[in-house]
């Protein structure tokens, strides 16, 4: 092979591998829908699949040739053929084409069958004139008529009636005769459909019924005949007797009917005829079977009775109708539990015994259990008196000895009062009055409780007059007297939680200059402590030549180096335990939510409603410098931390252990130092490693480490909730 064939093989071969790795496709180019004659017939469906096939119809009217085939890159064309619908209901199948994981579908249709059906098409009719009624199903329109004239049709029903009615006149004559009623349909080329109706002479041989239903016990069938021609009366069932012979002209045949004693219905004949002649009659004789027992039921399953008592169980049988629901009544032990022919059950001596009510073959059980009832409970302590919190124990004793339950249940007229255990054990819980009972069997004994309180007499306190300095705290002692008062708990409080608090301990906090009563309770008595609040000592306010004076201290130290735990939020004056959203003062729990301090400059967010407030700069209201330090002091603005910047030198260093910056003013040589205190969120961070403090200015905070420092503008409003230090200026 030259180097050229090689070349055409090779790309012949690629060329191949490209078609077979195509995607599979199965496209039905064909109708997806075909409807077929009722009589039936054959179609085709064309269409396209890249893979092995198969066709599957979904019912047995249908088929399908072939079946399936391989992949093609034609046409492909199969035959549907469809047997002729012989209902008289419309019908459609699915003929569902499988590829791999593809599969298309075309819907096969075919209308009903069309045609006339009577269900009855012969009718044996005495001589007497009869009405009947002939049931037609028709789905096309039909016309109705009579072949003879002593058979009419009632009334005029429209093409859709399944019922018609005719009128039969009597025979008078004395052969039979016979007429026919024609269906005949309007359309298409379907079979009339004809009824015959057949009419005996008047004398014929006549019984008044054909059928005769008997319970099962049995009893007298009278047969009514009547007939022109001597009959006789025979049969073939052992239980069926004919009881007596009478002449010819008899009109009534006696027949008794034997009990029934078995559970199934049965059926007999008694035959009619004509002696010496063709004319009979057969009479059917069904008799029912007894009516078995299903299920016998007990108002109680299990019973409690004393020696001596009595209980009437109720039992009832299913169901309502059975034949005998007669109950019979058991005993297990009669020495124990007797039971008489109604069910009434009376206790003999102590134990356990078993009834049984039976009916049928069905029984039903009910335990019981014949107790010593007890006689009477008795109690050691019929009175109690008891001081609030106090316990007693109660003991109840149970008669006779040998009572079968001697459990006793102990009951609290007023456990607000008094509670008792199942033990009997009483607890004081409330002043007032309860009732203790304890229950054994249907007897009691009462104890009636009386609770009473040890009240405090007085509340004493360790100090009555407390100077304090913000932000300090003392805790206060208290002694409630006496010693065994039932309740000694304490309650704390303040006459101005805004100069000082208390809390549940004792402990009193300096919050700012004034002045206060502590209040500590105990039941109806109570002391006082009164507190003076003095403020804390100003910082010195120091020269660095600027536009303002520096603060020496942060706000709540007493000195440079102080860290302190005083953090606050932008716009907030006291510190708090938690730095969130949830806990923001200007917010209602998220940053599209402030409701003050809302600026236009799109660094910030308002509560969306009427229009933002535009302030930028801390009302004095809010500024923490100022509401604890008063006169002029207050929080410096963004301009006046890069001034403290861009006039003065930043070394960081340390002082007393404190890392910081010493800020030296180039003007003048004085100097202020910033403690690194880091941040509370929410505890502190970067203590030692970062110092951040808030301007009054919005969102701008001045933070610096060993080695930078930066005054941020346009922060988002996600920092204003956080904990930094505050650095105080004065005009």
């Amino acid at each position: 092979m030259t180097r050229k064939n090689l070349w055409i093989v090779l790309f012949a071969s690629f060329l191949l591998l490209v078609a077979c790795q195509k995607a599979p496709e199965l496209t039905i180019t064909s109708s997806s829908n075909i409807e077929f004659s009722a009589d039936g017939s054959i179609e085709s469906i064309a269409f396209n699949a890249n893979r092995d096939w198969s066709i599957i119809p979904s019912d047995s009217w249908v088929s399908v040739s072939p079946s399936s085939g391989k992949a093609s890159n034609g046409l492909i064309t199969v035959t549907i053929h469809c047997n002729a619908n012989t209902t008289y209901e419309d019908r459609s199948a699915m003929v569902t084409i499988r590829m791999e994981e593809l599969s298309q579908s075309v819907t096969i249709q075919q209308p009903a069958n069309k045609g006339v059906v009577l269900p009855k098409q012969v009718y044996d009719l005495q001589s007497d004139a009869k009405t009947i009624d002939v049931e037609v199903q028709a789905n096309v329109q039909y016309t109705v008529s009579t072949s003879v004239n002593w058979i009419k049709q009632i009334g005029t029903k429209g093409l859709t009636s399944k019922t018609l009615t005719f009128s039969v006149e009597e025979n008078k004559a004395y052969d039979p005769r016979e007429g026919k009623i024609t269906i005949k349909p309007q359309e298409g080329n379907i079979q009339e459909q004809i009824v015959s109706i057949k009419q005996a002479q008047k004398d014929a041989l006549i019984v008044e019924k054909n059928s005769y239903d008997m319970p099962y016990g049995g009893g007298v069938v009278e047969i009514k005949v009547e007939a022109n021609v001597s009959f006789e009366a025979t049969t073939t069932s052992d239980w069926i007797h004919h009881s007596q012979t009478k002449a010819l002209s008899s009109s009534t045949v006696v027949m008794n009917i034997d009990e029934n004693s078995t559970y199934n219905p049965r059926q007999g004949k008694v035959e009619i005829k004509q002696i010496n002649g063709s004319l009979r009659h057969t009479i059917t004789i069904n008799q029912d079977g007894r009516i078995a027992v299903s299920s016998v039921e007990l108002n109680e399953t299990s019973l409690k009775i004393n020696v001596g008592g009595s209980e009437t169980l109720v039992a009832t049988v299913k169901p309502n109708n059975a034949t005998d629901k007669t109950i019979s009544w058991t005993s297990s032990d009669n020495a124990t539990v007797s039971v008489d022919e109604v069910g009434k059950i009376t206790g003999i001596k102590e134990g356990a015994a078993t009834i049984t009510a039976k009916a049928g073959d069905k029984t039903v059980e009910c335990k019981v259990l014949v107790c010593i009832p007890v006689s009477s409970v008795e109690l050691d302590k019929t009175e109690y008196v008891l001081a609030l919190g106090e316990t007693a124990p109660l003991v109840a004793t149970v008669k006779p000895e040998n009572a079968t339950d001697k459990t006793v249940t102990w009951i609290s007229s007023n456990p607000e009062v008094a509670t008792v255990d199942e033990a009997g054990k009483i607890t004081a819980v409330k002043e007032g009055v309860s009732t203790i009972t304890a229950k054994a069997g249907d007897r009691t004994a009462r104890c009636s409780v009386t609770v009473y309180c040890i009240p405090v007499t007085s509340v004493e306190l360790n100090k009555t007059n407390l100077a304090i300095v913000v932000p300090y705290s003392e805790r206060l002692v208290a002694t409630v007297n006496p010693d065994n008062a039932t309740d000694k708990t304490l309650t704390w409080s303040s006459s101005d939680y805004e100069i000082a608090t208390v809390d549940y301990t004792g402990k009193v906090t300096a919050v700012k200059q004034g002045t206060a009563t502590i209040t500590a309770k105990s039941g109806e008595r109570s002391a006082a402590c009164s507190v003076v609040v003095y403020g804390v000592e100003p910082p010195d306010a120091v020269d660095l030549g600027l536009s303002v004076k520096w603060a020496s201290f942060n706000i709540g130290v007493t000195a440079p180096e102080e860290y302190g735990f005083y953090y606050f939020a932008w716009g907030e004056t006291e510190t708090k335990s938690s730095y969130s959203w949830s806990t923001y003062k200007w917010a209602n729990g998220a940053s599209n939510k402030l409701t003050k301090y809302c600026s236009t400059d799109k660094v910030d967010f308002w509560d969306g409603t009427g229009s933002p407030d535009g302030k930028t700069v801390l009302d004095p209201e809010d500024d923490v410098a100022h509401v604890k330090l008063g006169g002029r002091w207050r929080m410096p603005t963004y301009d006046e931390w890069m001034e403290l910047y861009n006039n003065c030198r930043w070394i960081w260093t340390s002082r007393k252990g404190v890392n910081g910056i010493k800020v030296i003013s180039i003007k003048n040589g004085n100097s202020i130092f910033l403690p690194a205190g880091g941040k509370c969120d929410p505890d502190p961070e970067y203590r030692n490693l970062y110092g951040y403090y808030w301007s009054a200015s919005i969102n701008c905070i001045a933070s610096f480490g060993s080695g930078s420092f930066d005054v941020s503008q346009g922060w988002t409003p996600g920092s204003r909730y956080k904990g930094f230090s505050v650095r105080p200026v004065t005009e």
